[in-house]
């Protein structure tokens, strides 16, 4: 496996409960970073921390900027401010076809996910 060394850096995967985070989650521990799994299933986030080596759960509701408050805050105090972000957070709920892929004014969304991104990327990242 391709490794980098992340000793001494904390990570905070969103999503990483299962699937894709949970990869990503796993991947960057065997890498050496404190990592924070970050998830809206807070079983599954206490579950996957407890099977990943310096691992550590947050519920975390990446659409709720006081959730993310909340899990950051937990996070620094318990593994150290976060040097890497991973916003992989899944979807539940009902996905309908659309004959029309493309947004209106031509750009993205990222509205659900957004708050996540710019609250832990804020002034706590070193």
């Amino acid at each position: 496996m391709n490794r980098i060394n992340l000793a001494g850096r904390s990570a905070i995967v969103t999503g990483a409960a299962r699937g894709i985070g949970r990869a990503i989650a796993e991947r960057l521990a065997a890498s050496g970073a404190r990592v924070a799994i970050w998830d809206v299933d807070a079983g599954a986030a206490t579950a996957t921390a407890a099977a990943i080596e310096g691992a550590a759960s947050y519920l975390a509701d990446v659409t709720d900027p006081r959730s993310i408050a909340a899990a950051l805050a937990a996070t620094v105090a318990q593994i150290g401010p976060p040097a890497i972000l991973v916003n992989k957070p899944g979807y539940r709920g009902r996905i309908s076809r659309s004959t029309n892929t493309r947004p209106r004014n031509g750009g993205g969304s990222s509205r659900s996910t957004s708050s996540a991104s710019s609250t832990a990327a804020g002034p706590r990242c070193r």
